[in-house]
């Protein structure tokens, strides 16, 4: 997932499950929860708050419900 800057066309942050520290064994969702929280701390540290969740064209249904849910928790307003 990545936060991206349209207007100036840069990444402003991004996370993957190669960002994990250790390849966490689980299903996809327990998996996307744990990047999402990877995702919302570099956020934070790049000083964003709030952003626009653009989930394409997948359903929120399953991980992306899961990754908007996670972010949200940690203080993120979507």
């Amino acid at each position: 997932m990545q936060a991206i800057n349209d207007d100036k066309g840069i990444t402003l942050a991004s996370a993957s499950e190669h960002d994990m520290k250790e390849k966490e064994k689980g299903t996809k969702i327990q998996r996307a929860m744990i990047v999402a929280k990877i995702f919302a701390e570099k956020l934070q540290k790049a000083h964003i708050t709030v952003v626009i969740f653009d989930r394409g064209s997948y359903r929120y249904f399953g991980r992306v419900q899961a990754v908007a849910e996670t972010l949200r928790e940690a203080g993120v307003q979507i």
